[in-house]
């Protein structure tokens, strides 16, 4: 499934146009979709409000509003602004919606008086205010006041195309946005649906498509499918552990013991045929006494070294547990001449940082795994600045770094060196949780050893690991969710569609 930002949204949008598909035609089929989606959620006594802007997806709202006209629901139409400098499509429809009887109230967000009137009239709210084309800038303070009391009057709302407020392309709400129940997205989902505040903002998503041309950009930003998958496999009769992967998994120590035991874990869970846990030797015995047996546990004195490594070792995980009063950067240099699969993750991001530069020149691809906080620490941008722009600062970091990455979040992103990207349709809240990256990193180390580095194996790694916490949250829910769980909630059916 394509996810496109607005800008490629439009680009699509005019060569539609171009190709002979007038725009007053693309705008009544958005409205008819809509519509569809709407009265096959609404009550039968709905009263609804529809809210509109002055431009294209202020046109959809008044094509609705006159599709439901003729329906005859009951619905009250209000234009935010002064109702000039409309577009030309908005201004055909407002004449389209009079003729069938429709009137149409101007500058509701300066009329605070009729508010609590009008929304004690409605049911349901149909937002078509502003489309994903939203600039980076302030709302004026009176539509950001009635937003709010929108909000509070926790009336459902459905929003057209993306909720009013929210950035189209960076998913973070411009002082305040319409909490939607639903967002009925025209032809493909928006970035800004999936990043930041999207997914708590826009509610169930639902894509429409009304004929807008695909083909005419490059699509390189995909929500990751069933079709996606490249794991599992049918597995070959006469195989043997080495086929699947010896992994060495370098995490671990004084308090931080779990992550390593976990990504060793999710790695044996996930098929690896060997994996080996690298542990200081200051905390190889009780490490040794809560590993599965099927781990075997090596110990190194100072520091890690490639040549403690088995010979048919694969795949290095490096990273989770390791802790940020150590300096490992003869590790990480050393790995840049490792012929096999190089992971790093958690506090070997910090190393890793001071080594990239020798990753890049010697064209070693790793796979980097940071949540938000590490995505800052690792690029230099601020916390702040990489939850508004979460998508862009990791994909500068990736193409020019030469890395493959995944940024751990509700929406995960797999971004590779060659510049595609997986948005993770999977995964739920409850995943918020201690350990929930380690096992992320096994896994993805299994998935590696077992299919090779490329940026479809670990978008694979992280739909299964989400899915994981999807089966356990349907089983039990969310609260209470466990690293543990994950591992115990792996599901590895081979598909047969």
């Amino acid at each position: 499934m394509n996810i496109v930002t607005p800008e490629q949204m439009a680009q699509m949008d005019r060569d539609t146009i171009a190709s002979g598909i007038p725009g007053i035609d693309l705008m009544e089929k958005a409205g008819e979709a809509c519509t569809e989606a709407i009265l096959k959620c609404a009550n039968r006594d709905e009263k609804v409000l529809i809210l509109c802007g002055s431009g294209n997806n202020g046109g959809d709202g008044l094509v609705i509003a006159r599709l439901l006209k003729e329906k005859r629901m009951d619905c009250a139409l209000w234009i935010i602004g002064d109702g000039t400098n409309v577009s030309e499509d908005n201004a055909l429809n407002q004449k389209r919606y009079e003729a069938v009887g429709g009137t149409i109230g101007l500058g509701l967000e300066k009329q605070e008086d009729l508010w609590s009137d009008i929304l004690d009239r409605c049911t349901m709210i149909v937002d078509c205010v502003f489309g994903t084309g939203l600039k980076e800038r302030p709302l004026p303070e009176a539509i950001l006041k009635l937003f709010k009391t929108i909000n509070r009057s926790r009336r459902r709302v459905i929003a057209v195309d993306i909720p009013s407020g929210l950035h189209g392309e960076k998913g973070f709400c411009l002082g305040t946005a319409l909490l939607a129940e639903r967002t009925l997205a025209i032809q493909n989902i928006k970035t800004g649906h999936l990043l930041g505040d999207g997914p708590d903002v826009c509610g169930e998503m639902e894509v429409l498509d009304i004929g807008i041309l695909q083909e005419t950009v490059q699509h390189r930003r995909l929500m990751t499918t069933k079709a996606d998958l490249v794991f599992p496999q049918t597995r070959r009769k006469n195989t043997h552990k080495y086929h699947y992967g010896s992994i060495a998994v370098v995490a671990g120590s004084s308090g931080m013991l779990g992550a390593g035991l976990l990504a060793a874990a999710a790695a044996l869970k996930t098929g690896a045929g060997l994996v080996t846990l690298y542990v200081p030797q200051t905390v190889v015995d009780p490490v040794m006494i809560k590993a599965r047996p099927e781990i075997m546990v090596e110990a190194y004195e100072t520091a890690p070294s490639v040549a403690m490594l088995k010979p048919k070792t694969s795949t290095v995980l490096f990273g989770p547990g390791i802790g940020r009063n150590r300096d490992d950067r003869i590790f990480l240099e050393e790995l840049t001449d490792f012929t096999g699969e190089v992971i790093i993750d958690a506090d070997g991001l910090i190393p890793y940082q001071k080594t990239a530069s020798r990753f890049t020149q010697k064209n070693k691809v790793p796979i980097l795994t940071p949540h938000l906080g590490e995505l800052a620490t690792l690029t230099g941008y601020s916390a702040e600045a990489c939850r508004r722009d979460t998508l862009a600062i990791a994909e500068e970091w990736a193409q020019k770094h030469k890395a493959l990455m995944v940024v751990k979040g509700y929406r995960s992103l797999t971004l590779g060196p060659e510049g595609l990207v997986y948005f993770n349709p999977t995964g739920n809240p409850g995943m918020a949780t201690a350990g929930s990256g380690d096992v992320l990193a096994g896994m993805i180390a299994a998935v590696v050893a077992q299919r090779g580095a490329t940026t479809a194996a670990v978008a694979t790694a992280v739909y299964h690991h989400g899915k994981a916490g999807d089966l356990y949250a349907k089983k039990y829910g969310e609260t209470g969710l466990t690293a543990g769980d994950l591992i115990e909630n792996l599901e590895w059916r081979i598909r047969t569609d």
